[in-house]
């Protein structure tokens, strides 16, 4: 294996390209999608989460800056990808011998036993190019600098099943959420499933309606927190949603009990969204059923509404010299204050650097450093640098965690331009979520001015 070091003055990030003999992919959803046998598009769910789990094969080393992009789907036009604008899941770190699964939320079309082919490309900042491809259904692109195929078999339907309450009935459902972009929402769901039988199968999903708006709310992860049937649906269980029973799996009879908990980035800003989850398992025969209350508003699905008041950032820029030596150094400190009541966290930090600077490494006192970022600039970089989040970081948090009333500083050193002419230079900071950015704010400085000008 190769080992990729970049060099960041004092912080080094050791970035391992991925390859066939370092990264797998598959699946951590199951290969169908639920499809009501009697009226497919008039009942039922017509939407599903996809979860592409990138699983790192070393056992020492960590991959960094993976992000997971859909690139294209080819099939039925009904097949349609419904997270909003950004189809790019950034998973960031992945430690040895652990896995990180990026999510996608996708309608699917009325008719049963359909297929549909979607192309992801995977990738981690490295130059080159290797192929991994899901051979039947699923196209990955995976670019490092190694070569070689590594190939997965696998196949994604419409699956033919009938709304039963052993397929997964939907018993309670509650959500915590904060009106403030940025914090964790925590949809907590419990399923009831009939008999079962060995080889039976059995899904969870958080949603399945159309209308829900995927790209206001990223889902981040989930967990298992209490399961009537272990040796199907072990307690614990994290990023995965689709089982099957072993030869004996325990929990006969009706009413086992398995509660969720799904987590949830807010990105929503000033509107509404309602949570419609639904589970399935082939009980009692080989039909396949799904959750027979599903979308019924009397078994009290729930949702909420964010307002303007709900971008809780604050954010400042300063520089440690205003009227500069050309070819100077200047520190620049952006500082992203959290005014809410609860944590909240940020994908990263932009900064767009005046013409003629460029950057040269993290100073001392910044709260953002190698060890908790996944993606710094490199010196000698100019224009826009971004400073991004490493994942994981806190279970059920990923990227840059500020925690209520506190803040998240960055401090860096950039060489000033050697222009003398007297010529205004502003440097330019504003903080992303998802396809957020949030207040921008500026600093102004000159290069060989006797005085700053006035500002507007």
């Amino acid at each position: 294996m190769r080992l990729i070091l970049t060099i960041l003055f004092s912080n080094a990030i050791f970035a391992f390209a991925l390859s066939s003999g370092q990264a797998n992919v598959s699946m951590s959803t199951a290969p169908f999608y639920i499809l009501d046998s009697n009226t497919p598009c008039a009942s039922g769910p017509r939407a599903a989460y996809i979860g592409i789990k990138v699983t790192n094969l070393s056992s020492t080393d960590t991959l960094y800056n993976v992000n997971v992009k859909l690139d294209s789907i080819v099939g039925n036009s009904g097949f349609k990808f419904l997270g909003g604008t950004d189809s790019v899941t950034v998973i960031g770190q992945i430690l040895p011998s652990s896995s990180r699964v990026a999510y996608f939320y996708m309608q699917y079309p009325c008719t049963h036993s359909l297929t549909a082919n979607y192309f992801f490309k995977i990738s981690n900042n490295q130059s080159g190019a290797c192929t991994h491809s899901l051979t039947a259904n699923y196209f990955f692109k995976i670019s490092n600098n190694q070569s070689g195929v590594l190939q997965f078999n696998s196949q994604v339907y419409t699956r033919s099943s009938i709304s039963a309450g052993t397929g997964g009935q939907l018993v309670s459902q509650t959500l915590g959420f904060y009106d403030v972009l940025g914090s964790i929402i925590v949809d907590t769901v419990t399923y009831e499933y009939g008999n079962i039988s060995k080889d039976d199968e059995f899904i969870l999903q958080p949603n399945g309606d159309t209308l829900f708006t995927a790209g206001q709310v990223r889902l981040l992860n989930m967990k298992v927190l209490s399961s009537d049937i272990p040796n199907v649906i072990p307690v614990g269980t994290v990023d995965k949603f689709w089982f099957i029973a072993p030869t004996s799996p325990g929990g006969a009879g009706s009413g086992n009990q398995v509660k969720v908990v799904y987590f949830y980035v807010n990105l929503l800003y000033n509107d509404s969204i309602t949570f419609y989850p639904y589970a399935g398992a082939t009980s009692g025969s080989t039909n396949f059923k799904y959750s027979s209350n599903y979308a019924n508003t009397t078994t009290g699905f729930v949702g909420f509404r964010t307002t303007t008041a709900s971008n809780q950032f604050s954010t400042t820029i300063r520089g440690s010299c205003d009227i500069c030596t050309p070819a100077d150094t200047i520190m620049y400190t952006v500082t992203v204050t959290n005014t809410s009541a609860t944590c909240i966290q940020i994908d990263r930090i932009i900064n767009l650097l005046p013409s003629g600077y460029t950057y040269l490494s993290l100073a001392p006192g910044s709260d953002i450093t190698s060890v908790n970022s996944s993606l710094l600039p490199d010196s000698g970089d100019a224009g826009k640098l971004i400073f991004e989040g490493l994942v994981p970081t806190t279970f059920p948090y990923e990227s840059y965690v500020i925690c209520n009333a506190d803040s998240l500083v960055l401090k860096f050193y950039a060489l000033v331009s050697s222009s003398s002419s007297n010529v205004i230079f502003s440097d330019t900071a504003y903080v992303q979520l998802g396809t957020i950015l949030t207040d921008t704010v500026t600093h102004v400085s000159c290069a060989g001015c006797s005085a700053l000008p006035p500002q507007k």
